[in-house]
Protein backbone atom coordinates (compact mmCIF):
# COMPACT_ATOMS: atom_id res chain seq x y z
CA UNK A 1 0.00 0.00 0.00
CA UNK A 2 2.50 1.95 0.42
CA UNK A 3 3.55 2.70 -3.38
CA UNK A 4 -0.13 3.41 -3.67
CA UNK A 5 0.65 6.69 -1.09
CA UNK A 6 4.12 7.42 -2.76
CA UNK A 7 1.89 7.66 -5.87
CA UNK A 8 -0.97 9.28 -5.24
CA UNK A 9 0.02 12.74 -5.95
CA UNK A 10 1.00 11.42 -9.14
CA UNK A 11 -2.00 9.49 -10.22
CA UNK A 12 -4.34 11.79 -8.56
CA UNK A 13 -8.32 10.54 -8.92
CA UNK A 14 -6.77 7.62 -10.80
CA UNK A 15 -4.74 6.01 -7.66
CA UNK A 16 -8.77 5.49 -6.60
CA UNK A 17 -9.77 3.85 -9.59
CA UNK A 18 -6.31 1.32 -9.32
CA UNK A 19 -6.66 0.75 -5.61
CA UNK A 20 -10.25 -0.43 -7.04
CA UNK A 21 -8.69 -2.63 -9.39
CA UNK A 22 -5.57 -3.92 -7.22
CA UNK A 23 -8.32 -4.77 -4.49
CA UNK A 24 -10.30 -6.76 -7.11
CA UNK A 25 -7.29 -8.97 -8.56
CA UNK A 26 -5.85 -9.81 -5.01
CA UNK A 27 -9.45 -11.13 -4.27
Amino acid sequence: MDIFICYKPFLGLHAHVIGRLWLMTYR
